[in-house]
């Protein structure tokens, strides 16, 4: 089964400007994305979908292939992951005449995203038979703990049976959410969501060091210190 990597890296974007090419332990934050696609043994091949032309020539300087320039229209705030997915699918197989049977989803915001979460949800898509494959990572605390707060202050338990004080932490199961990583999804559900096997999802888990989602400074600086820190332990 043909596996083709898309790095989605559009041009726009209102939290951090230009986030995709500002530079993370010295190299722009897409070309992390680029190397760990580079180091996966599952994806056939990899391209980066954008509507920017410096990023476009940034994914080029790292070895990235990028055969077409994605739509204005399909690069906008309101733009689904959906119609991306859809327009590099039928884009790539008129330019290069092959059969997208697993698109992965990678997204230059999860920059310590190693090339083995990419193969893991390649795999675990193959062998289930799964119509989406997410990374996910552990909350840090337990849903039970969570609480809203009402109009004057007062707080409440957004769980029948949770609340504060409600057992210790290794009494509850572990709860995860999506990672913001690599999503694997097949070739149906990635061209039409409402196709039946979309229900059937699947997960990997990463660890939360390796889980950063970039959408603000803060997360930039976290994540390069994140980065660092594995690198050392790494013996980098």
């Amino acid at each position: 089964m043909f596996a083709l990597g898309v790095i989605t890296a559009r041009g726009g974007s209102k939290g951090l400007p230009r986030k995709n090419i500002l530079p993370m332990a010295g190299k722009p934050l897409i070309a992390h994305m680029i190397l760990a696609a580079q180091g996966s043994e599952l994806l056939g091949h990899t391209i980066c979908s954008t509507d920017d032309e410096e990023i476009a020539a940034v994914a080029r300087q790292y070895g990235c292939d990028v055969p077409f320039m994605r739509p204005a229209e399909l690069a906008q705030d309101h733009t689904s992951h959906a119609e991306v997915w859809h327009h590099a699918i039928l884009a790539w197989e008129a330019l290069a005449g092959q059969r997208v049977d697993i698109l992965v989803n990678l997204q230059p915001t999860a920059p310590l995203t190693a090339s083995e979460d990419i193969d893991a949800v390649v795999a675990l898509c193959r062998e289930s038979g799964a119509g989406r494959v997410y990374t996910m990572r552990p909350l840090p605390h337990p849903v039970e703990w969570a609480h809203w707060l009402d109009e004057e202050g007062r707080i409440h338990a957004c769980l029948e049976g949770g609340g504060m004080g409600r057992k210790r932490r290794q009494d509850f199961q572990i709860a995860y959410v999506p990672s913001g990583g690599p999503v694997a999804l097949r070739r149906e559900v990635a061209l039409d969501l409402s196709h039946p096997l979309s229900m059937d999802i699947r997960a990997v888990m990463v660890p939360a060091e390796r889980a950063w989602d970039i959408e603000d400074h803060y997360d930039l600086v976290m994540a390069e210190a994140a980065y660092h820190w594995l690198d050392g332990i790494n013996g980098g």
